[in-house]
């Protein structure tokens, strides 16, 4: 899986338990690494900002956020769609 610097260094800050050495790999279960729900609202305008999206409130689901694969892919399809509609 691959997604941009930007991106890694913004889930790595919401994460105080992952070691700064450790691989960000794709199924890391982020909650377990200390992604909670004060995090992801914090996560979520971070990606905003840095992608210029905005997540509708059907994606803001702890799904979307249960490993980095998961985050990525949304932030992903949201670019998608707003490139489509704009």
């Amino acid at each position: 899986m691959t997604w941009d610097t930007e991106f890694e260094c913004v889930i790595r800050c919401y994460l105080p338990s992952l070691d700064m050495d450790a691989a960000l790999e794709p199924d890391l279960a982020l909650p377990a690494f200390g992604l909670d729900s004060i995090g992801m609202v914090g996560l979520v305008a971070s990606l905003e900002q840095m992608y210029g999206i905005v997540f509708p409130d059907e994606e803001l689901v702890p799904a979307n956020f249960a490993t980095p694969r998961a985050a990525w892919a949304t932030v992903t399809s949201l670019i998608a769609r707003d490139r489509i509609a704009g």
